[in-house]
Parts: structure tokens; sequence; C-alpha cells
């Protein structure tokens, strides 16, 4: 089995309905403008990982564990988030072998700059993480 990374990145809020249907409110905003700082922005973080087609990431019950992790202008961890699992039984199996980390969290910006988010899984002796950059700026005003 090989992982991975589909997507990193956040959304307003999410939620997962019956039919096991990840649904996104403002999905994948990047760029963040503050009047003031430290600044602060409710999200849900979410990363998709895949692995090869026609095998199974994991069986149902088998563990895995993740981390979502965000890095300030400086590199420096503002928070590191982890987390542990187990895989479900897929509810479409004729569909690529993936599964989806999400944590809802209050993302704080102590000042303006990229920050980082990174999330991560280690699933079967195997470990990846990807990352996204996140632009927080103070509002540019022209008269």
């Amino acid at each position: 089995m090989t992982l991975v990374v589909r997507y990193v990145g956040i959304s307003d809020a999410m939620s997962v309905d019956g039919r096991q249907a990840l649904n996104l409110t403002n999905f994948d905003p990047t760029h963040f403008a503050f009047d003031t700082f430290p600044a602060s922005w409710p999200v849900a973080c979410i990363g998709i990982f895949e692995g090869d087609p026609g095998e199974e990431i994991g069986s149902p019950g088998t563990p895995f564990t993740a981390h979502v992790s965000v890095y300030d202008p400086h590199g420096r961890a503002i928070v590191t988030m982890p987390g542990a699992g187990t895989f479900a039984e897929r509810p479409f199996p004729d569909l690529p072998p993936r599964f989806v980390v999400g944590l809802s969290m209050l993302l704080n910006f102590p000042e303006p700059g990229d920050y980082r988010l990174e999330i991560g899984v280690s699933a079967q002796g195997q470990s990846i993480a990807g990352s996204r950059t996140l632009f927080v700026r103070k509002p540019s005003r022209t008269a």
C-alpha cells in the first residue's frame, strides 16, 4: 500500500451526511485579511489521503494516527493537534480507496505573514503529510 496526499486545506465548516459524503462550506480559502492582530478564524482543517487503486488502505478496525499542525511565519509550531482513529467499512468500494482527516478548530494568527498548515497520517507502517500556505495580511487601503 502506498499513501498519497490528494488535498490539504481548510473550509469554514464541514459535516458528513448519512451517505458518508463530505459537505464543505466556503471550500479552500487561502487568503485572510484582518484589521488587527492577533486575529482568529474558525475553520475545518481537511486532509484527503488516497491509496493505490485496487488496494485497501486499511481493513475495518485497523488503527491510524493523524496530526494537524499550524506554523507561524517564523517556522514555529503555534498549534499541533494529534488524533487517532480506526478505519471504517468503505461505503463505496468501487471508488478509489481514500480517507479524510478533518478537525474543526480556531486558527489564531499572532501577526501578518505566511502560515503553513500541515496534516499528516500514519497507517500500517507508513507516514505521510501534506501542507498548504495560508496568506494572512492586513487589508491594503487606497484612497
